[in-house]
């Protein structure tokens, strides 16, 4: 795996056209090691995918966030979602998972 991007130098609010929210992740409602799998058990829940954005994920202090992308979503009734990559160390280096969180499980600070 290339040697990850240090992108709290690249995605600031100040070069970033759109709006950048800060959001706390608190339980993911899903969680696959594919994008595609969460993509299809979104729309089993009955989401639609609505926007590609940046957030900046609340880590135990603002100096310590954690810019990334994610996918918003929202049902039917305007339940909202968001989609987010999570990268992790493990004891054979950095892996990936992708999370679905609903309403319940993370709530924007910004």
């Amino acid at each position: 795996m290339g040697k990850a991007l240090d992108s709290s130098a690249i995605f600031r609010q100040e070069n970033y056209r759109g709006r950048i929210r800060e959001v706390n992740l608190i339980e993911p409602a899903f969680t696959d090691t594919t994008l595609s799998h969460i993509l299809e058990k979104s729309r089993a829940e009955g989401y639609n995918l609505t926007d590609l954005v940046l957030v900046n994920v609340v880590s135990r202090g603002s100096e310590r966030n954690e810019p990334t992308e994610a996918i918003l979503c929202e049902d039917a009734n305007g339940k909202e979602g968001i989609i987010v990559k999570k990268r992790f160390s493990t004891p054979v280096g950095i892996a990936e998972e992708y999370r679905l969180y609903t309403p319940e499980g993370y709530c924007y600070i910004s």
